[in-house]
């Protein structure tokens, strides 16, 4: 629970500092847990090969998003599902994990900050132009100049369609940042208000109805809250994903 303000979970913070050129901050931690963990899932993945025949939650539930994800990819892509399935599906765990992630007490929430979520968007936008350029070469470019119009109106709607072009990996990183933010400043307001719900609750000398009354409904309406936030989580880099698909589908 923040004390001060609900943008401290946000902000980076030194836990060990060695030397001015080496610190371990909050944010380095997490992104060594969320490392740990693709480590102990590709290891626990790799010793289930073995088990073909033994029936497991975490293995079902893991192939289902598997398979699901191959037709999303698929549905976009078509026949090249094989060469972007495997980034795509990457980075769909990857910011998925660390949404979650940012949801832990006295976590981090690493996606909360623009550069990280600019780095990503930037890097499926900009290998995206790379692979346009690579496959129709100068030929990319009528993408921005639509025929059969004035050239006045040619240079202003290829102006247009070069910012949206641009803005695109902005967009993409803003809807991240803004969704994940926002999601748990209100988690962190809420967890302070059935704080002190409670603490005036059972406060009196005695416990009555009312008491047990106010001290159950903040709790039911946070833990909703929370399984919404999950799912906000989750759906985010689903989001990212699709976008991403589709800015690629129009380049192959």
């Amino acid at each position: 629970m923040m004390i001060h303000s609900p943008f401290e979970q946000f902000k980076l913070s030194p836990l060990w500092i060695s030397s001015p050129n080496v610190v371990l901050s909050n944010s380095l931690l997490n992104v060594e847990i969320v490392i740990f963990g693709f480590l102990m899932l590709s290891i626990l993945l790799l010793s289930m090969r073995k088990k073909k025949y033994e029936f497991s939650f975490f293995s079902y539930i893991f192939k289902q998003l598997y398979v699901f994800f191959y037709d999303v990819v698929y549905t976009y892509v078509g026949n090249h599902v094989n060469i972007y399935f495997p980034y795509m599906f990457y980075l769909f765990l990857f910011i998925a994990v660390n949404n979650l992630v940012g949801l832990l007490p006295f976590s981090f929430t690493v996606t909360s900050h623009f550069v990280v979520t600019l780095g990503l968007s930037f890097t499926t936008w900009f290998g995206i132009l790379l692979i346009g350029l690579s496959k129709w070469h100068l030929n990319y470019l009528d993408l921005f100049f639509p025929k059969g119009l004035e050239i006045g109106l040619v240079i202003l709607l290829a102006a247009l369609e070069l910012i949206s072009n641009v803005f695109r990996m902005f967009s993409l990183a803003l809807r991240l940042l803004a969704n994940m933010v926002a999601g748990h400043i209100l988690l962190d307001c809420l967890t302070f208000l059935i704080y002190k719900t409670m603490t005036y609750a059972i406060a009196g000398s005695s416990v009555s109805l009312w008491s047990i009354v106010t001290m159950i409904i903040p709790m039911v309406a946070f833990t909703g809250l929370l399984l919404f936030e999950v799912g906000v989580c989750v759906l985010q880099a689903y989001i990212f994903v699709v976008l991403s698909c589709i800015y690629l589908k129009e380049v192959l």
